[in-house]
C-alpha cells in the first residue's frame, strides 16, 4: 500500500516536472488553441502540393516567359503572328528600304514598279478602246517611221501598229518596245452557211444571210463594208492615216483643192495670190528676198542651187565678187599649180620674177620706174673687161686706159678761151 502511494506521488512529480518544461499548456488546452492557429505546413506555404500545380498549370514558369512580348525591350518574333488592328508609328520590313512598299498580303514591290497616273490613264484608254493605230505599207516602212525618235516619242502604251499585208504580223507599242499583236483568225467551219429569216423587236435581225464567210444583212444596214459604194451621212473622225486612191468633195471639182482644216479653195484664188515658179525666177534674178526663197522653190531645190559651205559643188556660170575673195588655195579645172590666174586669164609661174633663190631668165624688156638696188649687175654676155654704160650699152676697159682728148672741156686748173657763149647760173 505504501509502495503504491509512493509510486502515484513520483508520477504526479515527474508530471509536474514534465509540464513545467514543455509547455504551460495541457494537452486538451493545446488541442483547443492549435485548432484556431495553421499547423506546420500551413505557416510554410499557403498551398498544398496539388494546388500548387493546379495554379502553375496556369502559369508560365521563368523559362516560358521569354516568349512573350514585353512593352520595354526590343525582341525579334519568328513565329507568324495575327494581330487585329495595329497602331504603331512605323512598321518596316527586314531587309527593305524607302524604295520598296509593304503590300498587304505581306509582300512588298519597289515604288518605282508602281503604275503612274499618265500610265493608268492609258490602260483605260486601252480599256475602252481609245487605243491609236497606224497603217503602214510595208516592214520596212514601219522600220523606217520607227527610226524617228520623234514619232516615237508621239507613241503611248497599247497604239496598234498595222502592216496591209495579211502575211505579216502586226504589232503593238507597250512603252518601250514594240511586241507582236496576237490576233487569230476564227475557225469557221462549224458555222452554217445560210440563216432563215429572223423576227423580233428592239434590236433583233430581221434578215440576214452568210455566203461562205461573208455576212451579208439586207436591211437596216447601216455598216460601212468594203466592196459596195456607201453614202455616209454622218461625221466621222478617223484617227490613223487614211489611204485611198482619190478623194472627193461633194459639189466640187478639179479646179478646186481640199485644204487641211476642212474648208475649200479654188486653184485660180491660190494662184492670183502668189507667183508662179517662172515669176519667182525672173524676180530673183533681179534680188531674193528670203521669203521668197522659201516660198518659191522647196529645200531640195534651194539646196541644189546656192552655194553650200559644207560640201563640195561645181558653179558653172561667171560670178563677180565686189569685195576679196579670200581662200587659201584656189583650184581651177583642167590647171595644175604651174598656173596663177591673172584678169581672169591662166599664166604659167614661169612668166614671173619669184621672190624665192630661183635662177630666172626674164626674156621681155622692163622698165622700172623706182630704183633697183642689187649686189651686183650681170649684163648677158657681158664680161668684166667691160664698162656697163648708163644707156645699157657697155664699153671695153681698153678704152678708158687711153690718153683722152679733152682739148674740148674746161679745166679747172690752166688757163683757157672759151670760144662760144656760155650762161652761168651761178657767179
Amino acid at each position: 500500500m505504501v509502495l503504491h502511494l509512493l509510486m502515484d506521488y513520483l508520477k504526479m512529480k515527474l508530471n509536474n516536472t514534465l509540464m513545467m518544461l514543455i509547455d504551460a499548456y495541457t494537452k486538451t488546452t493545446t488541442d483547443a488553441l492549435l485548432d484556431d492557429k495553421l499547423n506546420v505546413s500551413d505557416q510554410i506555404d499557403a498551398y498544398t502540393k496539388t494546388q500548387d500545380d493546379a495554379l502553375l498549370a496556369l502559369k508560365a514558369d521563368k523559362t516560358e516567359l521569354a516568349d512573350y512580348v514585353d512593352l520595354q525591350s526590343a525582341q525579334t518574333i519568328n513565329g507568324t503572328k495575327q494581330f487585329g488592328n495595329v497602331s504603331v508609328s512605323s512598321i518596316s520590313k527586314l531587309n527593305k528600304n524607302d524604295a520598296s512598299i509593304l503590300l498587304a498580303g505581306g509582300g512588298d514591290m519597289l515604288v518605282s514598279s508602281l503604275v503612274s497616273q499618265p500610265q493608268l490613264q492609258e490602260v483605260r484608254d486601252i480599256a475602252s478602246g481609245r487605243s491609236r493605230g497606224y497603217v503602214f505599207d510595208t516592214l520596212q516602212d514601219l522600220n523606217d517611221w520607227m527610226a524617228v525618235p520623234d514619232n516615237v516619242a508621239n507613241l503611248v502604251i497599247g497604239d496598234n501598229l498595222y502592216i496591209i499585208d495579211s502575211q505579216i504580223t502586226d504589232y503593238w507599242w507597250d512603252g518601250t518596245q514594240l511586241r507582236e499583236l496576237e490576233t487569230q483568225q476564227p475557225d469557221l467551219s462549224n458555222v452554217v452557211s445560210s440563216l432563215g429569216t429572223a423576227t423580233g423587236g428592239g434590236n433583233a435581225i430581221t434578215d440576214l444571210s452568210l455566203t461562205g464567210n461573208k455576212l451579208i444583212p439586207a436591211k437596216n444596214k447601216s455598216f460601212v463594208d468594203v466592196d459596195t459604194d456607201q453614202s455616209i451621212t454622218g461625221q466621222k473622225s478617223f484617227t490613223t492615216t487614211i489611204h485611198s486612191v482619190g478623194i472627193t468633195y461633194q459639189d466640187y471639182d478639179n479646179s478646186n483643192v481640199i485644204l487641211a482644216g476642212g474648208g475649200v479653195r479654188a486653184i485660180a484664188d491660190i494662184q492670183s495670190a502668189s507667183y508662179s515658179k517662172a515669176e519667182d525666177d525672173s524676180k530673183l534674178a533681179l534680188k531674193a528676198d528670203k521669203t521668197e526663197l522659201i516660198d518659191a522653190y522647196m529645200k531640195t531645190e534651194s539646196d541644189s542651187k546656192y552655194v553650200d559651205l559644207t560640201t563640195d559643188q561645181t558653179i558653172d556660170g561667171n560670178k563677180i565678187f565686189s569685195l576679196e575673195v579670200r581662200a587659201p588655195t584656189f583650184k581651177l579645172p583642167g590647171y595644175s599649180s604651174d598656173y596663177v590666174v591673172m584678169s581672169g586669164s591662166m599664166k604659167n609661174k614661169s612668166h614671173f620674177v619669184l621672190t624665192d633663190e630661183v635662177d630666172q631668165t626674164v626674156a621681155g624688156t622692163k622698165t622700172f620706174s623706182n630704183n633697183i638696188t642689187a649686189p651686183a649687175f650681170i649684163k648677158s654676155d657681158g664680161t668684166d673687161q667691160q664698162i656697163l654704160l648708163a644707156n645699157g650699152t657697155t664699153k671695153p676697159l681698153s678704152d678708158f686706159s687711153n690718153s683722152i682728148d679733152i682739148s674740148n672741156f674746161v679745166d679747172k686748173s690752166t688757163d683757157q678761151t672759151i670760144g662760144g657763149n656760155k650762161v652761168f647760173s651761178l657767179e
